[in-house]
């Protein structure tokens, strides 16, 4: 059972972000990744958590880490970001100080490891590749979505 599973089995609503998030959409692993980024309903946090602790999995502060973000390691290399949200009446994930999750973002679809997941979708996942330092892995997420989605290639990935 994964751990996708087991939050579901809780009660958890997950939706997959970040580069794991990219290829849920493109229905295949693409890259290696170093963590697992989901985001779930603020109401879902206590559920998550105990999940999370269950599964051996313990909460590590980093310099980033706030209440809305937390990041989590396993003894076995595993880490997991758990990004928090709480759904405004647009349908939009108010993400603490950080900004919003659009509506049309908790919309999109994919697989991962032939499991059904539901993630951010790839015009959102677009956007939140702007903005900051473009690192390789961002690129690669960045072009194969606008590839896959017909999609614009952001100004700033053009070169």
């Amino acid at each position: 059972m994964t751990i996708l599973d087991r939050l579901e089995g809780a009660g958890v609503t997950p939706w997959i972000d970040g580069g794991w998030g990219v290829d849920a959409l493109l229905g295949r692993q693409t890259r290696a990744h170093g963590d697992l980024d989901i985001v779930i309903e603020q109401h879902q946090e206590t559920a998550a958590r105990v999940v999370l602790a269950q599964e051996g999995f313990a909460e590590v502060p980093m310099w980033f880490s706030t209440a809305v973000h937390t990041v989590w390691h396993h003894d076995d290399g595993r880490a997991l970001d758990l990004h928090v949200v709480v759904l405004d009446e647009e349908g939009g994930g108010v993400y603490g100080d950080e900004g919003v999750y659009p509506a049309e973002g908790f919309e999109g679809r994919g697989t991962i490891g032939g499991r059904k997941v539901r993630c951010i979708s790839a015009p959102v996942q677009i956007e939140f590749h702007r903005g900051y330092e473009e690192r390789p892995q961002d690129r690669h997420d960045v072009l194969l979505l606008c590839q896959a989605f017909d999609l614009d290639i952001p100004n700033e990935y053009r070169n």
